[in-house]
Order: structure tokens, then sequence, then C-alpha cells
């Protein structure tokens, strides 16, 4: 239990308002009027702080084989994303090269990614700082990995609390 030492709160807890947060997409002080409908009084700026600390931890916790190395990366003809794709294939080695297809109207699928994470954002009204930026984007990877479905093969057919489970268990907290 040392991830959560001196931190005031069970880390059941903690982990609970970070997965919350970084998959409902709600401000950090409606969140913490929902916590304290379930009897944990906790203030606005410590549930920031519990997302900057714990939502990269969660993602990097994780089983690395759920990120499987795309095959083929479709995008807009931007030619930003064909250098960005040539320096990734070159530091590839052991795996084959990402194919890149420039069609206009393929890359809806990327962009309809975009869109949740806009919503996600939204009521936040954005980032003050790139570390911010940085630490909150990860939690909504980490929960946009799961609606996907690419943790499944570690919690199957267990829905949510699956979901829960496998997170609690890398951070050493069992029986949840």
């Amino acid at each position: 239990m040392t991830d959560f030492k001196w931190r005031h709160f069970a880390g059941d807890s903690i982990l609970h308002g970070v997965r919350w947060y970084c998959k409902y997409g709600i401000s950090y002080r409606d969140l913490s009027e929902m916590l304290e409908e379930r009897g944990i009084a906790v203030d606005h700026t410590t549930l920031y702080r519990w997302v900057q600390k714990y939502a990269p931890e969660i993602e990097k916790r994780l089983p690395a084989k759920a990120s499987h190395p795309p095959e083929s990366a479709t995008t807009d003809k931007n030619p930003t994303y064909r250098a960005a794709i040539e320096r990734i294939n070159a530091e590839r080695t052991l795996e084959p090269p990402v194919q890149h297809r420039d069609v206009k109207y393929l890359n809806n699928v990327i962009e309809a990614d975009h869109g949740k994470l806009k919503r996600l954002i939204k009521p936040m009204l954005g980032f003050k700082t790139m570390k911010s930026a940085y630490a909150t984007l990860k939690g909504f990877e980490v929960m946009w990995m799961f609606w996907k479905g690419q943790f499944a093969c570690w919690y199957p057919d267990q829905g949510v609390m699956g979901e829960l489970r496998l997170i609690n268990r890398q951070f050493g907290i069992y029986g949840a």
C-alpha cells in the first residue's frame, strides 16, 4: 500500500475517483459531490492531484500486450503524418512497417476518437499546463481503451466490475 501512503484516503476510493473522472468527463466539483454522496468527503483540488498522480500510473501498470502496434495508419493528406509514420517505421526494427494510406476521407475512424476526447475535455474548460494535459489524457486513453475492448482478454465478460478489479489489482488492492 505504499502507492497511497500519506494520502488520507483508501486506495480504492482514490482509484474510483480517478477512474470516474477519466471515464465520464465530469468536472472535479461534480465528482467531489458524487463522492460525498457515497460518504467520501474530498475537495475538488484533491481530486485534481489524484488524477495528475494516478492516471499516468494506471496507464503504466496495465498489461503491455493491450496496445498492439498498428498494421496500417489512414490519415488525410497532411504531410506531417507521412514524416511521423516514416520516423516510426525507422525506429521499429523487429515489427513490420506501418502501412500509410493517405486517403482524405478514410480517416473518419480516427477523427471519431477525437470527438469522444473533446466531449471529455469540454467540462474541464481545457488544460492549464502541458503537465496536467499529459497526465489527464493518459487516464482518458486508458478508459477509452477499456471502452473499445482492448483489455477484454484480462477481464472477459465481467463488465465494469472486471475493469475495476483489473485496475485495483495493479495497485495491490484486492476484494473490490
